[in-house]
């Protein structure tokens, strides 16, 4: 975008190259005798007038565009192509700023076609220029308001003058400034400017302009978009509209006549030649029949054409065709025999079961192929009656186009059944054939690339069963409802992936006795490797340990066992590196003799000493090890060996057969005598883990929320737990009030006063239920290390399910509306709103 603010600021430099005439006003009129007057210049008709502004005002797609280049070309060919006088030897200059080249080059070599005008009586005499390639603005808007754009309007006055144009159309008015529409003042001071510019250069500039939405109703001069200055400052202007119905018949009927005046002169000189050549190869001897066609062409031109009847061009063209007609005529229509009639006649006999699906195998099939062509054709008709409602035209919908749905099924017409189904066996096999058949495309493209492709094209034969059997029992009890029945098909080409996908098994975490074969293998590995700590990992490893007592000399004297153990593995790691698995050794045994200490401080340092040596284990680099050549082996099975173990550790808190805080939990409920409490035991033993940061440590913040759930409970599972303290099996008090209540329920005959146990038993069971899910969620957690993945359809499913929506999606219906798909349906629906 050029800057056209800066070039405006050359105003100043114009205003003094340019001083206004300071001779007084008013100016005295003086007489002059008429004779001596010039004449208006007209160049085009009495539209386009030299040193004028004239103004073409239309609604959008009248074709405002294609009228101006017809009328370019008429001037610079000199003709009347539309019947209007044109001046001789002028020069035009087409300046269409919405349009790329191209796109002007097809319409002025259409047109320059249509009206036979040949490239020479327009070479260096039609100009054409694009708002793509070069902008135009001839003024801004600025703070102080709009200001013209000088040094563009003096370069358009220069190429009008090197070019010697005599007419400039500019299309559209509303590209070539920046100002605002309805700004009568601005659009004023643009007009006049342009009126300047063809005062200066003796040509006549057409400007093109919009109507206003005008809602269908006939376009007057008053309708041009935005300010009315612009009509008020050119000296013509013009307004096109639409032809009414009574005006498009009456301009047929007269073109019409021309045009077949025009057809049988070619026709008759095509005939001629015909015949000519057919005589030359006959001897030289014309037929009976061309005889008779040179004496009617005889006597019709000796009548002239202009006079010609219709009677006479009747049988002139009648004349021809039997002249023309060769042997070929007869394959024009089919014979009345032949070996491919009896499929004709079994077409009407093609009943039953078998016949009845593979009819609409074939019917799914035409459907599906047509399907890209009346998806098209659906899009195109909806723009159509978009542009009918609001512009008022009358565009025709395209029916049966070519390549749709409806070309496939007359070419499979012989293998199509035209007798209805009787039964509702024959009903379901056609519409399973149906979707069978429909299913062959995007079926077909889903098995590309598949790993299991005679598994794919299983699921999809299967979703196509259930789709039909399911869209046909919504037929039965809904013949009418095109919306149940495209629920329905979906939902039963869904149902064979469902099922499949409910007999995957979930996910599954590793058992307690899994991860523990899966640590001791770890270690094993390690151990067997006989990989040992480097010199310099041992050291430092060492002086953690050491470093548990801090600097105080009297910490080692008060925690004597303590210190005599940190000094000794310090030592022995020293003169000798260990091997990581002597490490781990040494850590079990700081566990059993100084973190199991009954002295408190000494528990405390060998907690500490063991924090430490799991630090530098988990911190562990292959760069850290000696005496073996897959370091990166070892240090991988020691960091799982040492995860899976702390998963165990977690686990056995929770899941022991008899330590675990379920099993504690079940147990201490079971001493109610009722087992009722078991759940609130188990939620109790879980918030004493939240409550005790020994227990808490090791557990992920995923796991200790998890726990929370259980624990406090959600708004649902509280509100359950609320109405669960009516159920009988709640307690003694419950139990009591359930009875009695059972026995006036009895005396009264009335239900209702069992209602609240009942109710509490229910909301006992399912918030109980809830909460052992929850517990059992945990569990797996624990073990997994992590939340378990959701199970999702597989890749075989996904391929199922994408060949099914498309298939929905392009598919004729197979109802009322059987010859449009759901994407077609919808469009016209859209539309319809």
């Amino acid at each position: 975008m050029r800057d056209f603010t800066a070039m405006a600021v050359q105003l100043d430099h114009h205003r003094a190259e340019h001083p206004t005439d300071t001779h007084r006003l008013p100016t005295p009129f003086i007489w002059q005798d008429p004779n001596s007057l010039p004449r208006r210049p007209w160049v085009y008709g009495r539209h386009l007038l030299r040193k004028q502004v004239a103004v073409t005002v239309a609604p959008g797609g009248v074709g405002k565009s294609s009228l101006t280049i017809v009328e370019g070309l008429a001037m610079v060919s000199e003709r009347e192509l539309l019947g209007e006088w044109t001046a001789k030897g002028l020069n035009v200059w087409l300046y269409n700023l919405e349009d790329p080249r191209d796109e002007m080059n097809l319409r002025i070599t259409a047109a320059m076609q249509h009206h036979d005008v040949r490239s020479g009586e327009v070479e260096g005499r039609l100009f054409v220029d694009t708002g793509r390639e070069r902008e135009l603005c001839t003024a801004v808007q600025t703070r102080e308001g709009v200001v013209i754009v000088k040094p563009e309007i003096e370069e358009l006055a220069r190429e009008i003058a090197e070019r010697q144009i005599d007419v400039m159309v500019v299309d559209p008015f509303v590209s070539s400034h920046q100002a605002g529409e309805n700004d009568n003042v601005a659009i004023d001071l643009i007009a006049k400017e342009w009126a300047r510019l063809a005062d200066r250069c003796n040509c006549a500039i057409e400007l093109v302009h919009h109507t206003r939405k005008t809602n269908g109703v006939e376009a007057t001069s008053e309708d041009s978009r935005g300010g009315s200055a612009l009509l008020a400052a050119a000296r013509s202007g013009r307004v096109l509209n639409r032809m009414t119905a009574d005006e498009r018949e009456q301009a047929s009927d007269q073109n019409n006549v021309e045009r077949a005046r025009k057809a049988a002169e070619t026709r008759r000189a095509r005939a001629l030649a015909e015949q000519r050549r057919r005589a030359a190869i006959a001897g030289g001897k014309p037929s009976e029949l061309q005889s008779e066609l040179l004496k009617r062409q005889l006597l019709i031109k000796q009548k002239g054409l202009s006079g010609m009847s219709d009677a006479d061009l009747i049988a002139v063209l009648e004349a021809e065709a039997e002249a023309m007609a060769g042997p070929w005529d007869k394959y024009q229509s089919p014979a009345t025999d032949g070996p491919w009639t009896r499929y004709a006649e079994d077409r009407g006999q093609q009943t039953g079961m078998v016949g009845q699906t593979m009819s609409g195998v074939n019917e799914g099939i035409a459907g599906i192929l047509g399907a890209p062509v009346d998806l098209m054709t659906g899009a195109i008709n909806m723009g159509k009656q978009g542009v009918n409602a609001l512009a008022g035209t009358d565009l025709k919908p395209i029916e049966n186009p070519v390549g749709g749905s409806g070309t496939f099924r007359d070419l499979l017409a012989p293998t199509i059944s035209e007798v209805e189904p009787q039964n509702a066996a024959e009903r379901f096999g056609r519409r399973v054939g149906m979707e069978v058949g429909a299913m062959a495309v995007p079926g077909g493209i889903m098995l590309r690339g598949a790993k299991a492709p005679l598994a794919v094209a299983g699921g999809e034969a299967a979703s196509a069963v259930g789709s039909g059997i399911a869209g046909q029992t919504s037929r039965e009890i809904a013949p009418e409802n095109d919306t149940a029945d495209f629920i329905a098909s979906l939902a039963g080409g869904l149902s064979p992936v469902a099922a499949s996908r409910a007999m995957r098994p979930s996910p599954k975490a590793p058992t307690l006795e899994e991860l523990q074969a899966q640590s001791s293998a770890g270690y094993d590995a390690v151990r067997e490797s006989g990989a040992t700590l480097s010199p310099q990992s041992a050291d430092a490893l060492a002086g953690g340990i050491e470093g548990t007592f801090g600097t105080r000399p009297a910490t080692r004297r008060m925690n004597p066992k303590a210190a005599i153990a940190a000094e000794e593995l310090a030592g022995d790691m020293r003169q000798r590196p260990p091997t990581i698995a002597e490490v781990d050794e040494a850590r079990q045994w700081i566990g059993d003799n100084v973190a199991g200490s009954n002295e408190a401080g000494e528990r405390r340092l060998g907690v500490m000493m063991k924090d430490a040596i799991d630090s530098h284990l988990d911190q562990l680099q292959p760069g850290d090890v000696t005496g073996t050549n897959r370091a990166n082996e070892v240090v991988e099975a020691l960091t799982g060996a040492r995860e899976k173990a702390r998963r165990v550790h977690k686990s056995q808190l929770f899941e022991a057969e008899d330590t675990g805080l379920v099993a504690k939990g079940l147990r201490r409920a079971a001493t109610t005598g009722t087992g009722g409490n078991e759940i609130n035991a188990i939620r109790q033993n879980v918030r004493r883990v939240l409550e005790n940061p020994k227990l808490r440590r090791g557990f992920s913040e995923t796991e200790l929320q998890a726990m929370r759930d259980i624990a406090d409970g959600t708004p649902t599972q509280n509100a359950l737990r609320l109405i669960g303290r009516l159920a009988p099996t709640s307690g003694a008090l419950s139990l009591g009030g359930f009875t009695g209540a059972a026995g006036a329920a009895g005396a009264t005959g009335n239900p209702l006063f069992i209602a609240p146990g009942i109710a509490g038993q229910t909301a006992k069971y399912l918030g109980e239920r809830n909460t052992r899910k929850k517990i059992a969620a945990l569990g797996e957690l624990i073990r997994n290390g992590k939340p378990l993945p959701k199970k999702t359809a597989s890749a075989l499913e996904s391929r199922v399910i994408a060949a099914l929506l498309a298939q929905k999606a392009l598919m004729p219906s197979f109802g009322a509306e059987g010859d449009q798909s759901a994407v077609v349906r919808a469009l016209t629906g859209a539309v319809a709103q």
